[in-house]
């Protein structure tokens, strides 16, 4: 459909694909969207969905059948083409997409959805599947539940955009974040499942600064070869508390020494910001350069972090040289070592 309009309450049942271009669908409260078999909404070219229910009188996006199941539709993809400053979810149900690879909800690069109140379940895939830049203004108080293969895969520098919410009770209960660089300053909630990383990633800017904060409680695991990398105008402050740690583990559900890499920081990073507190680091060291790697003149101080498991043949932080600096304002002093 071209030109915009507006969708009364009432059951809407699709024979086909739909697309919105050039102007805003709006569907009002108490209406449900009876999707086709492996069916998508597509927003493109100007177009924008705008889904405004409320919470006695929500907006159903599901199959058509009586009894839908997983994945008997595909997705709701936006484009990067489409009008997505306009593109807005409050009190939605999406249940039953993720059919033929995708997310329920798809996003391109550069698209953009402000989604607040919604539930997501139900997704044989991701919940929600997202390509990089893209825009989640206001991401707050949503679910994603019971989909196959988590609540969200995102790039790094996207992560920091997700608010406060529901990501458990998934068949897979974690965040999986592909990697990529973090190239702002944001802070990783703790949303109760931890972050599951799929590749390095860096925490570093070209211009302005790239400051990393962990929320206390948050958990990164790592997949094989994967560890963050603290360069250029970035900085990583893990500040955990005694109940709720910082955590930075292996991603496998039988982890063993040198699961991953190392915590590497660099010496342009930004030293004051590079801090850990009531952190909690384990079976990494996968590069026999201890489980934090310090640049020769990079910098970071350490309080109350516990390190075990790491590979046998490295120690906990591996001093590159000198002018590394490694300060200890509390807990057990780690054991260093170098060249």
């Amino acid at each position: 459909m071209s030109g915009g309009a507006t969708w009364t309450a009432a059951t809407h049942v699709l024979e086909n694909d739909l697309t919105v271009e050039s102007g805003v669908l709006e569907i009002e409260a108490c209406s449900v969207i009876r999707m086709p078999d492996d069916g998508s909404i597509t927003v493109a070219n100007g177009g924008a969905l705008r889904l405004i229910g409320t919470e006695d009188c929500p907006i159903t996006i599901t199959f058509s059948a009586i009894a839908p199941q997983r994945g008997d539709w595909s997705s709701i993809e936006f484009i990067a083409s489409a009008d997505n400053g306009n593109n807005q979810f409050d009190y939605v149900v999406v249940e039953c997409g993720g059919g033929l690879g995708y997310g329920a909800l798809w996003f391109d690069t550069g698209s953009g959805l402000t989604m607040t109140n919604t539930i997501v379940r139900d997704s044989a895939n991701f919940g929600m599947q997202l390509s990089e830049d893209v825009s989640l203004p206001g991401f707050s108080d949503n679910t994603l539940t019971a989909n196959a293969l988590g609540p969200i895969a995102l790039y790094a520098n996207d992560v920091g955009q997700l608010g406060s919410g529901t990501c458990d009770q998934n068949d897979v209960d974690a965040i999986h974040v592909y990697g990529g660089e973090v190239a702002t300053d944001q802070t990783w909630a703790a949303l109760g499942v931890p972050y599951v990383i799929e590749t390095t990633v860096g925490v570093t800017a070209d211009t302005g600064s790239a400051h990393l904060t962990l929320a206390a409680g948050t958990t990164l695991a790592f997949d094989e070869e994967a560890g963050p990398a603290v360069g250029n105008l970035g900085g990583l402050t893990a500040v955990g508390t005694t109940t709720d740690p910082i955590t930075f583990t292996s991603a496998k559900a039988t982890p063993a020494a040198g699961d991953w890499t190392e915590i590497d920081i660099y010496a342009v990073s930004n030293g004051p910001q590079n801090v850990f507190t009531f952190t909690d680091i384990s079976y990494g060291g996968g590069d026999n350069y201890g489980q934090v790697w310090l640049d020769d003149g990079a910098a970071l101080q350490v309080d109350n972090v516990a390190f075990a498991n790491g590979a046998a043949s490295t120690c906990d932080v591996y001093l590159s040289a000198a002018g590394s600096s490694l300060t200890v304002a509390g807990g057990t002093a780690p054991v260093t070592c170098g060249p």
